[in-house]
């Protein structure tokens, strides 16, 4: 960096930072902020003035660190970056618009600091601050030091009230949905807001802030003549309720692993928790599972589970599969048709080496589907992630082997 010259990162990275007025997808990096949660509405909560005094008053002691001759090593002149926040609601997945009580609001704010900040510099930062301000000392114990790597991610410049941000989230919903994302907020990914203008000074219609959201490129909708496939959703509990409590089917379900769960549901209400489990589980990249839906009876006839597993046995990166179907699609012909349309997909999408299902001795016609699609029997054992115990009856397909998919494929 020339001498002399100060780093503003708003004007460095301008893709991080001026976004256009109109949608864009970003894979944003990892960067070190300082960082405050709280609960509260900010408009009026102390909670929240008090963050600000403390993310700022740090900010600048490291900033300002020059002044006394302890700035760190690999320090240089900059402008402190502006402030940020995720934002969420108690009770609710937040999207930025669905918010009837400000006071609900649970918010992480912060400000990016230079590469050079490291937590040894954060913890003297906060020594430094809380003599100089003695009576925040309790509260500057609440700042945290934090890498965040917020990766894919569709975001624009709005301009105009806070108020008014829901039709530019509106835009943005719009624009993943053409482009193949689907919006990603999880536990761990939120609605983010990027402040560039002071709203002391700045009248409404003029504010400046970018907007972020975490995405995901959409799992495809899969489908043929006789079967669709799409992500579970909780309107399928009726017809899955019938899957689900079918004695006849529920052997064939693989339960391994999965805490005393039988997959024997017999009450809508069951039902519905289980559902809500998956779309959970889906939304935090446990794994996915689809509805499968006879296209012909417009009726979900069973469900199909798939995630890439990581292990320290046999089926390590391996695609796991579960299958549950009614008993009336237990048939070979009708197996082969829901998996074909499934396998290919399923391999270019999670990068998994094989994949692996269970099919009990008692499963003849999906044991003669499996193998007319390539499926072996093995004799390894999948290892209980919790349990530790040994499970048995799987069938594997390794990539590298022939698989009728109405054609033969090599991969």
């Amino acid at each position: 960096m020339e001498k002399d010259k100060k780093l503003d990162y708003k004007k460095e990275y301008k893709v991080l930072y001026q976004p256009a007025t109109k949608p864009s997808i970003i894979d944003v990096p990892e960067m070190i902020f300082i960082a405050v949660d709280g609960k509260g509405n900010p408009n009026t909560c102390e909670a929240y003035k008090e963050a600000m005094e403390i993310l700022y008053g740090l900010s600048f002691t490291i900033k300002m660190s020059k002044m006394s001759g302890t700035q760190p090593e690999g320090y240089f002149e900059y402008v402190v970056p502006p402030l940020e926040g995720f934002w969420t609601v108690e009770g609710i997945s937040f999207d930025g618009i669905n918010v009837t009580d400000k006071d609900k609001f649970c918010w992480t704010s912060m400000i990016r600091q230079p590469e050079f900040v490291t937590e040894e510099v954060f913890e003297k930062a906060k020594e430094a601050l809380m003599k100089k301000k003695p009576e925040l000392a309790g509260a500057i114990e609440k700042a945290r030091y934090r890498k965040i790597k917020e990766g894919l991610c569709v975001q624009m410049m709005h301009k105009g009230s806070y108020d008014d941000e829901p039709k530019s989230i509106e835009k943005m919903k719009q624009y993943v949905t053409e482009m193949g994302y689907e919006e990603d907020f999880s536990d761990t990914r939120f609605h983010h807001e990027i402040y560039l203008s002071d709203p002391r000074r700045c009248a409404p219609e003029k504010l400046r802030t970018v907007i972020r959201h975490p995405v995901r490129k959409a799992f495809p909708v899969l489908e043929n003549e006789d079967f669709l496939l799409r992500v579970v959703r909780m309107e399928d509990a009726g017809d899955l309720l019938k899957v689900y409590s079918d004695e006849k089917a529920v052997p064939f379900f693989n339960s391994d692993n999965c805490n005393g769960d039988d997959f024997h549901y017999t009450t809508l209400e069951r039902m519905k928790q289980a559902i809500d489990f998956w779309i959970y589980s889906y939304v935090n990249h446990y794994f996915v599972r689809w509805t499968i839906v006879d296209k012909q009876k417009n009726e979900a006839i069973g469900t199909i589970e798939f995630f890439n597993r990581q292990a320290e046995d046999f089926f390590h990166e391996c695609g796991l599969l579960r299958l549950d179907i009614r008993s009336d699609y237990e048939q070979n012909e009708m197996i082969q048709n829901i998996l074909q349309l499934f396998l290919l997909p399923m391999k270019e999408l999670l990068g998994c080496k094989m994949i692996a299902t269970k099919a009990i001795p008692t499963a003849t016609e999906r044991i003669a589907a499996l193998q007319e699609l390539g499926f072996v029997h093995t004799d390894e054992k999948l290892i209980g992630t919790d349990d530790k115990r040994a499970y048995g009856d799987y069938m594997i397909l390794k990539w590298n082997s022939h698989m009728n998919t109405g054609g033969q494929h090599d991969f």
